[in-house]
C-alpha cells in the first residue's frame, strides 16, 4: 500500500473529512486531496524521525488520544 493510500484509508477509518484532517494537522483540504492523489507527499521533518504529518498530529491531539496515519 502506498503512502497516499494509507493517508486516505486512515482518514476514512477515523471518519474525518479532508477539511477536518487538514484542520487537525494545519494544512488546507486541497493539500490533503493532493496527498491522497499522490500529487505531493508530506514533507519529512528533520527534527523528527517521522513525517511532518505524523509530528503535527502528535502535537495537535490531546495527550490521551493517539492517532497515527501510518
Amino acid at each position: 500500500m502506498e503512502l497516499k493510500d494509507i493517508i486516505k484509508f486512515r482518514r476514512k477509518q477515523l471518519r474525518l473529512t479532508q477539511k477536518q484532517l487538514g484542520d487537525l494537522i494545519g494544512v488546507s483540504s486541497p493539500t490533503i486531496s493532493r496527498y491522497e492523489s499522490g500529487e505531493i507527499s508530506p514533507k519529512r521533518n528533520p527534527a523528527n524521525s517521522g513525517t511532518g504529518l505524523h509530528k503535527t498530529f502528535s502535537e495537535n491531539l490531546s495527550k490521551t488520544t493517539c492517532v497515527y496515519l501510518y
